[in-house]
């Protein structure tokens, strides 16, 4: 996934499961950003201490 396709978009849900991050805009199209690693022979998780409700009304600029 190409996340850049989706930047300048209005978040308008996001949720943070497991080892995934959903964002769904407000043209109701629903993206999953996770870490894949190396899917071969990597587990790989991703953690965060922010409440990701707060890119709600926000609008995509970047996935680093």
């Amino acid at each position: 996934m190409r996340a850049d396709k989706y930047y300048g978009r209005k978040i308008v849900a996001a949720a943070f499961a497991g080892d995934e991050l959903s964002l769904t805009f407000d043209d109701d199209v629903t993206i999953s950003i996770y870490d894949d690693g190396q899917s071969c022979c990597e587990h790989r998780y991703m953690l965060t201490d922010d409440d990701v409700q707060d890119l709600v009304g926000k609008r995509l600029t970047e996935v680093d």
